[in-house]
């Protein structure tokens, strides 16, 4: 897999080394399709599909008439939609292998395995670099930064446990008036719908609210109810609240949702710092005076290399990447 191509469920399903990877084989080949899984998001996709059938049991077309095929297909694909929002796409599918879906379908009804399904976890992670928007199973939007994670339970999306930095818009449920959930490390917080950040990283848990109202249950202390504008930031290693006031930019906060990084009067070893945690790079500057500068204004952060050729011509740096280390003179 060394040039990444397009791939399809019924390729996969014949792929030995999919095959290896989905049984747990620990080898060159299937850990290269686990890193394709948890570094791309579109691909991780159809791996999902082409993972269910192929944990699915032997199958006899005469044991199925194509009217049950379809019946069941149709609760197939429904059930996934209900679970993910990724709707399955039947063109990819054989007809032989639209029959094992449904044949897999009715076994897990009778045996409780679509119980345990329903029980298991959806994971989503953005690697460096790299941001991701989701919509979750209730209609709610969440744009992942880089190197973040995001689960939640399949029949229970609205209580997700959370790593890095999310940004999440929250579809209301007036009907129930249930809540929505987000687990950090450090804190809980409880959504009825609403749009706010959340940084849990360098060990605390940071919260600005854009919208709405929300509640930080914070373990051993008073709840803390949230206006919007308000910026929270909280240490449970340290077991205090770090700060709490009126976000005064909190456009900067927010700003990497749109591929912007937005310095209001930061140094230049700060903004280094934020590129270490954003691409996973060593930073260096020989010069203490440089590393002072204070920089303001923006530059575009879709990519480390395009993120320096703006820093360099924006604020004159002398800022290269040399044996993956960002160095500056």
């Amino acid at each position: 897999m060394a040039k990444r191509k397009s791939i399809k469920v019924e390729d996969l399903i014949e792929d030995h080394t999919f095959l290896q990877w989905v049984k747990g084989e620990n080898n060159p080949q299937a850990q290269e399709w686990e890193y394709r899984y948890h570094n791309f998001p579109s691909d991780r996709k159809v791996m999902d599909q082409a993972k269910i059938l192929v944990e699915g049991i032997p199958f006899n077309r005469r044991f199925i008439s194509d009217q049950k095929v379809e019946r069941a297909w149709e609760d197939v694909t429904n059930a996934l939609d209900a679970a993910s929002k990724e709707q399955a796409t039947k063109t990819f599918l054989k007809s032989d292998w639209k029959i094992a879906a449904a044949i897999l379908f009715i076994v897990m009804a009778g045996t409780g395995l679509y119980a345990i399904f329903q029980n298991s976890e959806k994971v989503y992670q953005t690697a460096f670099g790299e941001r991701l928007e989701v919509t979750l199973p209730d209609g709610s939007q969440v744009t992942m930064n880089t190197n973040s994670t995001l689960r939640y339970v399949r029949n229970n999306p609205r209580r997700v446990v959370m790593t890095g930095e999310i940004y999440f818009d929250i579809e209301k449920k007036p009907e129930t008036g249930e809540p929505f959930i987000v687990q950090t490390p450090d804190l809980d917080i409880q959504v009825l719908g609403t749009e706010f950040n959340v940084n849990s990283r360098l060990k605390k848990t940071e919260v600005l609210l854009d919208e709405g109202s929300i509640e930080l249950d914070i373990k051993e202390k008073e709840r803390i109810r949230m206006a919007p504008g308000d910026f929270v930031s909280y240490s449970s290693l340290e077991n205090r609240i770090l700060e709490q006031q009126k976000a005064k930019k909190p456009e900067v906060i927010t700003s990497w949702k749109d591929g912007v990084l937005l310095l209001d009067s930061v140094s230049v070893a700060s903004a280094l710092l934020l590129l270490e945690e954003t691409y996973n790079i060593e930073t260096h500057i020989e010069n203490s005076e440089v590393a002072e500068k204070m920089l303001i204004g923006g530059v575009p952060n879709d990519n480390l290399e395009t993120c320096v050729a703006a820093l360099r011509t924006i604020y004159n740096l002398d800022i290269h990447i040399k044996n993956d280390t960002l160095m500056v003179r």
